[in-house]
């Protein structure tokens, strides 16, 4: 690699640790902040922690996303290995199938640009 390439490769981490980092940042120190007030603390989490409501519902969650790293896990795995091993008269199919929900998002949404912004969209109409 040359010297810009690595420098322009440092310059775009760095941007996007920004924007990872940044908000985060601000997260963290807004969850120490007590409501109505200009004081911090960490009350807020120990309301959390001593709320069996707040506690179920973080088991849950937790609980859920552990099924579906092991269901996706162990259904992704072989399925990965079947389409990259073999061919088959409906690879092209499963595989687009598969890829649809990591494209369909960003469709959807530029699909609802167009409606709104497009020529004769509801932006366009007011």
């Amino acid at each position: 690699m040359s010297r810009g390439s690595i420098s322009l490769a440092a310059l775009l981490w760095l941007v996007i640790a920004f924007l990872v980092l940044y908000p985060l940042s601000i997260l963290v120190l807004e969850s120490f902040k007590i409501a109505g007030t200009d004081t911090w603390g960490i009350n807020n989490y120990l309301e959390f922690f001593q709320d069996a409501y707040y506690l179920r519902t973080f088991g849950n969650t937790l609980l859920l996303s552990v099924l579906l790293l092991l269901t996706t896990t162990v259904f992704g795995i072989p399925l990965a290995y079947i389409l990259a091993r073999y061919r088959h008269w409906g690879k092209t199919v499963f595989t687009a199938l598969i890829l649809l929900p990591i494209v369909l998002p960003a469709f959807a949404g530029v699909f609802a640009f167009i409606i709104f912004f497009g020529k004769f969209g509801t932006f366009n109409l007011l």
